[in-house]
């Protein structure tokens, strides 16, 4: 669900940049990338069979794809985070000849955020290269997708379908080393990893998740260390289309509940915020998964928090999933944890309390908004 973010790569025109928790006077609106031609790239039509390792890598005959670490940590003493690390990929040209080692098919953009929960502070930061000279790309060889020094590493020696993964970023800030092991096998979603996005067809991705990722390693912020573990979530995806032009925005939601259960779900908005596509995943204890229909769960804003940019975003919801009789009251963990980059939005770390049948369940997760005003 991060097509607005790696849309917004398709009209810049800078070879290279990096950036520090940058402001943007003037906010892009997805309507401006509405009628790009991406007619030279393929779309998510079809059901097809995902190869492992091949799929960990860059798809460059589609125009777009991410991948997307998100988790909530602490150290021994208590004290919590969150933390979000995407790196996408923009495809610029499909031609197969270059012109000169400073040509390059795709752009690569990343974002790295920490909600320090404990002392209610949010750090983000991004870095934006072409894929030319070794400084960014997606290589099977060395086993890692990176822009410079921040990278995701992986070593799936033993089953390619359950790699541990490696993730590293540092800025002037902050710095993240985490190890991240899948407790549970790969989630399709959608239909066997055919997501739809709205009713046209060829508006969809190709989506996997690995839901449960013990984690464990080190957060450095302003130089001091924190030795941390916890679970982190990572999505796959890739595709050509944007959004329907009658969807403004999104609510995205990866939730992992303490019966060591989780639902992926979303919500697709128009102008007038009302929810115009709707879907999601439940995962078992054993890693069996269920589509969730748009009728089967309801996902229901019931307060908000107004940002320092001035931005209205939810920040409480109410959450049910029908036939597991699931009712979640989901608010985040702190209030600010917009990124102001090439577009605001909202992704951040939150925790819930509810009910499951008859049972008390209580859990953390990641939302994600977009197109709030």
């Amino acid at each position: 669900m991060k097509y607005l973010l790696i849309i917004l790569l398709c009209i810049l025109t800078c070879s290279a940049c990096t950036s520090e928790k940058k402001s943007i006077d003037t906010e892009i609106n997805i309507s401006d990338i509405m009628n790009e031609d991406n007619s030279n790239y393929k779309k998510a039509f079809d059901v097809v069979e995902f190869n492992f390792p091949d799929d960990h890598y860059a798809h460059n005959d589609y125009k777009i794809e991410w991948w997307y670490f998100t988790g909530n940590l602490q150290d021994n003493s208590g004290h919590k985070f969150g933390y979000q690390f995407t790196i996408f990929r923009n495809g610029l040209s499909t031609d197969t000849i270059m012109q000169s080692s400073f040509d390059s098919k795709n752009i690569y953009l990343a974002h790295f955020a920490l909600s320090d929960i404990s002392n209610n502070k949010f750090y983000y930061s991004e870095k934006t290269m072409r894929e030319v000279l070794d400084i960014a790309g997606a290589d099977s060889n060395k086993k890692k997708i990176y822009i410079e020094n921040w990278e995701i590493k992986m070593n799936y020696s033993d089953n390619p379908e359950m790699p541990t993964f490696y993730i590293s970023a540092k800025d002037s800030v902050k710095e993240i080393k985490l190890q991240l092991i899948p407790e549970k096998k790969v989630v399709l979603h959608g239909n066997r990893g055919l997501s739809p996005k709205s009713f046209d067809a060829g508006n969809a991705s190709y989506y996997y998740s690995y839901t449960n990722l013990k984690t464990n390693g080190k957060i450095t912020i302003n130089n001091e260390n924190y030795f941390v573990n916890g679970k982190s979530w990572f999505d796959r995806e890739w595709s050509t289309s944007a959004l329907a032009k009658n969807q403004s925005g999104w609510d995205w939601f990866s939730l992992q509940m303490d019966d060591s259960t989780e639902i992926m779900c979303f919500r697709l908005r128009d102008e007038d915020n009302n929810t115009n596509f709707a879907k999601g995943t439940y995962i078992d204890k054993y890693g069996n998964s269920t589509y969730i229909n748009a009728n089967e769960f309801s996902i229901n804003p019931i307060e908000y928090y107004t940002t320092k940019s001035g931005k209205k975003y939810p920040a409480k919801w109410i959450i049910e999933y029908i036939p597991k009789k699931i009712k979640l009251q989901i608010e985040t963990n702190i209030a600010e944890q917009e990124l102001i980059v090439f577009t605001h939005y909202y992704e951040g770390s939150v925790r819930f309390t509810g009910n499951k049948n008859t049972s008390k369940i209580n859990g953390l997760g990641y939302v994600e908004l977009t197109g709030y005003k």
